[in-house]
């Protein structure tokens, strides 16, 4: 048999374009690659199948999705033969033929022969399916098109591939014959009206929107293009980010390293947590940035969360309310922490929704809930809550379990959660614990509603002299001094904190700084909603101007826009947050750290994640016709 001496290229990005499209969709990705020295590694390698608007010939026929996986199955094969590695990128429903290609391989226990693929990338992929003129599309193909077909909402296929990728791609831990571990990413154009971005998103955990609409977002028209500068961070960046080897210790199935081993006599009671939260722990998941000697006043509300809990009858849900900023994170946090070191539950669960009241988030949430409960659930969504109830009464007649739902924004997201989770059964032994802004309806009566306000005189003093430790004159201050401060800001912990930086970053005295809230009172003298929006209005101007000063303008906007570009609530890898950004590694680095010493940035996991507060997301994203901030007269 001869010998194949064809050369061996490092990297092959594969381009898999959409309905009705060609390779030549690619052509702006292709001419920019070509172009970029530090991509001079990489070589495009589109890659074409049929997808007419129809089939006149009844020689000929549009083929199907399967047929088309495995014709990429080939070209990865031949094309593509001679590479290292491979990276696979997708627009529209080039995103599903990669996915059941994927799916196709792992069913026939070819998982070994993925692990040459280093990364998924899809733009504008129909997850979900695509309902844009739906009646109209069904009108036109009424004898049916193989693919447009599988494009249609909840399709079985097309479900059943996607959660083959997710559970045995995206969260699988070693090659197998039936798994291979790959990271997905997975993109939504801005104003695509086609694919909409909960569609794009779907239930893939790294995932972000780019700017332009459905063909837009693979049209990148210069080099500082985000759709260009995002894929090619992922182009440059190794599998698992890693800067070394390309072997990591998910890909040789080795378990997970951690900082400290048990030790004979240190196990943790039933029921218990151990210390250090690794990324499957629930405290890793909650976004909390606090020690225990930075708790003020919350201990009774604490006690009184933890009864409520506690006790296998009474309410199974209860629903921590309060404003933005007021503690509710902290305090549902701090509730479960308890409940984890006193045994009071076998297992605690933590889910974090993200995005606006729009993205109700109940996919997520039960698909997040169950691959911590290790419940496998099935390809059609409608069939999630009774598979996950089925589990959970199975584990109810041993074992008791908290789940925890963070971050609500609306009542009527609170709701869906709730009955949702109900369906799925979060019901008595189990608890349910939620935090959000507002009530949540329930006809039989069986939440219990806990608000949150801020805090007292006594404990806001000691939590503004905590803030301020460093400066030894707030220290010697009398408590009187911040009585403007909580007064104003209603002792909500964010608002004094950022009253707080604002007079230890800026030099200002500190009368100066109560001066300006105090003004700002005496325009609403009524109090009241209007006033706490322009207190937030107030201080988030003064401090990303600030923010603007230390940091420099550009580079400050593009931080902010950075944060923007992702969802409410979402925490950002430092290298994905510096690629979003678009700025050089030493004016992010400063311009990072600047916003860490303004509190307008939080980190977490070892500061290898940086997230902002969802009240600051909400005051800096831009809304359609205004611009950042706008806060009504």
């Amino acid at each position: 048999m001869p010998l194949d001496i064809r050369p061996v290229r490092e990297v092959g990005a594969v381009f898999v374009h959409g309905l009705f499209s060609s390779p030549r969709t690619w052509s702006h990705f292709e001419a920019l690659i070509a172009a970029d020295r530090e991509l001079a590694h990489i070589d495009t390698l589109p890659f074409g199948y049929v997808s007419p608007v129809a089939s006149f010939s009844p020689l000929r026929r549009i083929p199907s999705f399967d047929d088309v996986a495995d014709s990429l199955g080939g070209f990865l094969e031949v094309e593509g033969g001679g590479y290292e590695r491979l990276v696979l990128v997708s627009h529209s429903q080039g995103g599903l033929v990669v996915q059941r290609y994927l799916a196709r391989m792992l069913n026939e226990g070819r998982g070994t022969e993925l692990a040459r693929i280093s990364r998924v990338v899809m733009f504008a992929c129909p997850n979900s399916g695509s309902e844009l003129a739906l009646t109209l599309r069904r009108a036109l193909w009424r004898r049916g098109h193989a693919q447009e077909r599988q494009l249609r909402p909840i399709h079985a296929a097309v479900t059943e591939a996607q959660r083959t990728v997710l559970t045995r791609v995206v969260h699988a831990r070693s090659v197998t014959a039936n798994s291979c571990p790959l990271p997905v990413t997975a993109f939504a154009g801005e104003t695509d009206g086609i694919v909409t971005p909960a569609s794009a998103r779907s239930l893939f955990p790294d995932a972000g929107v780019l700017p332009g609409d459905h063909s837009g977002i693979i049209r990148p028209d210069s080099p500082g293009h985000r759709s260009y500068t995002a894929l090619k961070r992922l182009l440059l960046t190794p599998p698992d980010g890693a800067t070394g080897s390309r072997t990591s210790d998910r890909e040789r199935g080795a378990a997970p390293r951690s900082g400290r081993t048990p030790t004979r006599g240190t196990e943790p009671a039933r029921g218990a947590e151990p210390d250090d939260a690794g990324p499957g722990d629930w405290r890793s998941r909650a976004m909390v940035d606090h020690d225990e000697n930075g708790l003020f006043g919350i201990a009774p509300d604490v006690e009184r969360l933890l009864r409520d809990l506690a006790g296998p009858t009474g309410p199974w849900v209860v629903n921590v309310r309060g404003v933005g900023g007021v503690g509710k994170t902290t305090m549902a946090y701090e509730a479960a922490r308890r409940a984890a070191r006193e045994g009071i539950f076998d297992r605690i669960v933590w889910t974090t929704v993200r995005g606006g009241a729009h993205e109700p988030g109940l996919w997520e949430a039960l698909f997040d809930l169950a691959a911590q409960l290790g419940v496998a659930l099935g390809p059609d969504r409608r069939g999630w809550e009774a598979e996950l109830g089925v589990a959970l009464r199975a584990a109810g007649e041993q074992r008791r379990v908290l789940v925890v739902v963070d971050n609500l924004e609306v009542a009527s997201q609170a709701t869906a959660i709730v009955d949702g989770l109900r369906g799925a059964g979060v019901v008595r032994p189990h608890k349910l614990l939620v935090t959000s802004r507002g009530v949540v309806h329930d006809p039989d009566h069986a939440i219990k509603e806990q608000s949150v306000t801020g805090l007292t005189q006594e404990a806001a003093v000691a939590f503004i002299r905590h803030v301020g430790a460093d400066d030894p004159e707030l220290a010697d201050a009398t408590g009187t001094t911040f009585t403007p401060i909580v007064r104003i800001t209603e002792g909500n912990p964010y608002l004094m904190r950022l009253a707080i930086r604002r007079y230890l970053s800026t030099g200002m005295p500190l009368h100066e700084v109560i001066d300006e809230l105090t003004a700002l009172e005496s325009r609403v003298p009524d109090g009241g909603e209007g006033l706490a929006t322009r207190i937030k209005a107030h201080l988030f101007d003064r401090s990303l101007g600030e923010f603007d000063l230390v940091a420099g303008a550009d580079a400050a906007h593009s931080l902010m826009a950075a944060f923007c570009a992702k969802r409410r609530g979402d925490r950002i890898a430092r290298g994905e947050l510096m690629e979003l950004s678009g700025l050089p590694d030493r004016e992010f680095r400063h311009a990072l750290r600047c916003g860490h010493d303004l509190e307008l940035v939080q980190a977490s996991r070892l500061n290898e994640e940086h997230s902002i507060h969802s009240l600051l997301y909400e005051y800096t994203k831009p809304r359609p016709g205004t611009g950042p901030g706008t806060v009504s007269p």
